[in-house]
């Protein structure tokens, strides 16, 4: 039986703050089961995990009863949604001081409450975000990639400008995966309220709503934390949409399309290929956000060339696509009056494949990333990932915290995604 035991972790948050993660999941039973048990492995206890089921089978609620822990409350939407409702259904459903988003197939490091609890101790009312690990589960749609890790050692936390780091992202300078998202942040729960009462009550109001969130907290914030100390794993199993649209391959990546084709028809004139190119999408919701947050700020424009070097940085993964995908490019540089010889591709000689095993220092941050693939007969599943990189992770107390907002671009350079 799943009991709701609101009452226990209020109890325990009268000492400390109660923190809220939220997993959306639509009948991916065979991977939440994994996502779960990181979780559940929390060195804090003063946190609840909500478990919003979208429309789910009852393998779903199953997999719930199973791992049966007074933390869980699990609620079921009796339809199916799209995922900006789901996520906008389950975050109604958390109670915590501080929120975040996990994906149903990522991971939490063992450590990541009480991470956030000592940051959040000194600094009670900014958003915490990090860099996550990668890690892309065997199974996943793209066979090359199988196994591809990402890991970083990072032993500092950085104080960001949210409005320098803006301008960072409109001019392709900052990554959008280094985003202030709910998705890999803690939110303080009064910055979802204001959100909230901006948009009739409402948090996510635009598609793609991680990335929106991402600009709820630059337009409602001066500054959030960064650290490069992960919290979690982002997991990308055959069920992600993120590995399907990155790659443009599989069905996931369709499936969201399909499913906000009303809002993705509200596409900014200057762009083409928004079912094709991710970017087009990221940038799209970048330009809705600074209409809906700051719409008489003059000073934050859109460097469009700068945008189609960073889209043509990785051309590979369109090869099944090449002459769309060059299309796009060209008519985008027209279309903005800039030269598309800029932007001239040569067409790949096969699909997208793995990336070796790779070793990157990066003095200016002090961090060292590491890129490789993992044996699946070892790390058949994100709980494996998860108790290998825990154990190469600094402890919660030896973070450090330095203030970059005097500083140039507001993050790390772009890095290689699965």
């Amino acid at each position: 039986m799943i009991s709701d035991p609101l009452g226990v972790v209020l109890e325990r948050s009268a000492l400390s703050s109660l923190y809220s993660i939220v997993i959306p999941t639509r009948e991916r039973p065979d991977v939440l089961r994994h996502t779960i048990k990181t979780v559940l492995k929390q060195t804090r206890s003063n946190y609840e995990l909500v478990i919003m089921d979208n429309g789910g089978s009852p393998a779903t609620r199953a997999v719930v009863e199973e791992l049966d822990d007074p933390h869980i409350r699990y609620f079921r939407s009796p339809t199916s949604l799209n995922m900006t409702d789901s996520w906008e259904q389950a975050l109604g459903h958390a109670t915590g001081d501080y929120v975040t988003i996990l994906g149903d197939d990522d991971g939490m490091m063992p450590d990541a409450v009480e991470v956030a609890e000592r940051l959040h101790r000194d600094h009670p009312d900014d958003v915490l975000s990090w860099m996550p690990f990668m890690w892309v589960w065997p199974d996943a749609v793209v066979k090359a990639v199988r196994g591809l890790t990402q890991i970083h050692f990072g032993s500092h936390v950085e104080v960001r400008s949210s409005r320098s780091f803006l301008q960072d992202l409109l001019a392709s300078r900052a990554d959008f995966r280094t985003l202030p998202t709910l998705y890999c942040s803690f939110v303080p729960r009064r910055l979802i309220d204001d959100v909230r009462s901006r948009f009739g009550g409402q948090f996510f109001v635009e598609s793609s709503p991680d990335i929106f969130s991402g600009m709820a907290v630059l337009g409602t914030t001066e500054r959030f934390l960064y650290s490069y100390r992960p919290l979690t794993v982002t997991g990308l199993s055959r069920h992600s949409t993120g590995l399907s649209h990155w790659y443009v391959e599989g069905e996931a990546g369709d499936r969201f399309y399909s499913e906000h084709s009303e809002q993705m028809a509200a596409v900014d004139p200057r762009f083409r290929g928004l079912g094709l190119i991710v970017e087009v999408m990221v940038a799209n919701c970048y330009l809705k956000g600074v209409q809906r947050f700051f719409p008489d700020d003059g000073g934050l424009t859109f460097d469009m060339e700068a945008f189609l070097h960073r889209v043509c940085a990785y051309p590979g993964r369109f090869a099944r696509r090449w002459d769309e995908f060059t299309a796009c490019v060209r008519e985008m540089a027209e279309l903005n009056g800039l030269d598309p010889a800029q932007f001239e591709l040569r067409p790949p000689r096969r699909p997208p494949g793995s990336i070796g095993f790779h070793y990157e220092l990066d003095p200016a941050r002090n961090l060292t990333t590491v890129t490789y693939h993992t044996d699946p007969r070892r790390v058949p599943t994100i709980a494996e990932f998860v108790a290998d990189t825990a154990r190469l992770c600094l402890p919660a107390g030896a973070l450090g915290i330095r203030d970059t907002r005097s500083m140039g671009a507001g993050g790390p350079p772009a890095r290689s995604r699965a």
